[in-house]
C-alpha cells in the first residue's frame, strides 16, 4: 500500500520505466482476496493510474514520464487496459507460467518411467500424481 500511495514520487525518479500494478496483489493488500472487480480495489487502481498517465511528461530530465503496465484479466482485457492509457499489457502471471512449467516436468517425468505410454497432455496434474486418502 505504501508503494501506491507513493505512485507519483516513485514515478517521477529517473531510473524509472514503467509503473506496473498488480490488481489480484492489490485486493489482497486491501483484503479482498482474489477480487479485482471490488469496487475499492477499482477505485485504488484509477487513481493509481491516472496519477501514472498524469506524469507522461514531467519527469526532471525532460523524458517522458514512465509506462503504464498491468496484467489482461477477463474483465479487463488488453483493450479496455490500452483505452485507459496503458503502455503495456501481460497475459501471463508468474503464477501460472510457474504452473505450467511444472505440469511440464511431471509430464516428462512420467513418460521417463513408461516411454511408450502415451500421457493425455490435456489432463489435470492431480491425474499424474497418485494421492492415497487415509
Amino acid at each position: 500500500m505504501e508503494g501506491l500511495r507513493n505512485v507519483k514520487v516513485i514515478a517521477l525518479v529517473d531510473a524509472v520505466d514503467c509503473i506496473q500494478i498488480g490488481p489480484l496483489d492489490l485486493s489482497a493488500s486491501l483484503g479482498q482476496l482474489l477480487d479485482p472487480v471490488n469496487e475499492k480495489v477499482k477505485a485504488m487502481m484509477n487513481g493509481a493510474e491516472e496519477a501514472v498517465i498524469g506524469l507522461k511528461s514531467k519527469k526532471r530530465n525532460g523524458s517522458n514520464g514512465p509506462y503504464l503496465a498491468g496484467f489482461e484479466e477477463p474483465n479487463n482485457g488488453p483493450d479496455d487496459l490500452r483505452a485507459r492509457g496503458y503502455n503495456m499489457v501481460f497475459g501471463g502471471v508468474d503464477i501460472g507460467l510457474y504452473r505450467n512449467a511444472a505440469l511440464d516436468d511431471v509430464k516428462k517425468f512420467k513418460m521417463g518411467l513408461n516411454p511408450t505410454s502415451e500421457i493425455d497432455t490435456t489432463a489435470d496434474v492431480s491425474s499424474f500424481v497418485n494421492i492415497e486418502s487415509k
